[in-house]
């Protein structure tokens, strides 16, 4: 795990001091807001606490629905749902959209993650005069419906179950999926986060192993990924920087990514005169 910044309101913590259960459940919440993730006996060990206690702790907020455990891994619980998410930074998204498609043009078979950016993609896609007739592999029943209205697209969805959260369907058995996306020449994938470190992860682990498969088996790997998602990280890698051929994005990354870029010679994408 890399070292974070973390940040306890000091006025309620200091080392060596007890906190109140409603002191130390505030606390949680904002250490985790501010690390973004954790483990409990990192949590265990900053608060002071037996890993029993805060196991306690943790279940409570676990039970309001403010956090997800996975693993011992504690992640403070998106708050937003799948159709908040839709409705926001769209402008960014539609801009980072138009500079991906052009890498469609003159390919057979395409895969397409399911997130909210690749919705976007979709929706300019179906109305994308095509060169050929193409084959899109998505776990996205929203760009499933998307892409079906265009008669030069032919869509296969991957079977699984569905994940409300992610808007996704879950494919239960990762190793046997290679007979459906064999051959896939480019993928497009979205991304929770990517680091300082040119990691790139998710926020939902449920996710993390599709994503991984079609990095691993993807004659080409496009992330699509808006601004906010630079110099964050989750637990969850997908791939690193050099795995990656293409990052499309909405605006000039910092020098650290575009450095990382050239370094393992990965093509970063964003709109010309933005900083």
């Amino acid at each position: 795990m890399h070292a974070r910044i973390r940040s306890i309101d000091e006025k309620n913590f200091k080392e060596g001091e007890s906190l109140s259960k409603e002191t130390r459940l505030q606390s949680l919440k904002n250490f985790l807001s501010n690390a973004q993730y954790s483990t409990i006996k990192e949590l265990a060990n900053v608060f002071d606490v037996s890993e029993m206690t805060i196991r306690r702790d943790l279940k409570l907020l676990k039970d309001e629905g403010v956090i997800d455990i996975y693993n011992g891994v504690v992640i403070l619980k998106e708050v937003e749902n799948y159709k908040m998410r839709r409705i926001k930074n769209v402008r960014e998204k539609e801009k980072l959209s138009e500079l991906a498609l052009p890498y469609v043009q003159g390919r057979n078979f395409i895969y397409i993650d399911g997130c909210t950016t690749n919705l976007i993609f979709s929706q300019k896609l179906v109305k994308m005069n095509l060169n050929n007739k193409i084959t899109v592999i998505t776990n996205d029943p929203r760009i499933t419906i998307e892409l079906s209205s265009n008669p030069q697209i032919s869509v296969f969805m991957l079977p699984g179950f569905y994940d409300s959260d992610g808007g996704v369907l879950i494919y239960h058995d990762i190793n046997d999926i290679e007979r459906y996306i064999g051959g896939v020449e480019i993928a497009f994938i979205g991304i929770t986060a990517i680091s300082r470190e040119g990691d790139f992860s998710n926020a939902n682990p449920f996710e993390v192993a599709l994503k991984r498969k079609m990095v691993e088996m993807a004659k080409e790997v496009i992330f699509l990924a808006d601004h906010t998602k630079f110099g964050k990280e989750f637990p969850w890698r997908v791939a690193t920087m050099k795995e990656v051929h293409v990052v499309v994005t909405d605006r000039k990354p910092d020098e650290i990514f575009l450095k990382l870029a050239e370094k393992y010679d990965t093509t970063i994408i964003f709109p010309r005169g933005t900083l």
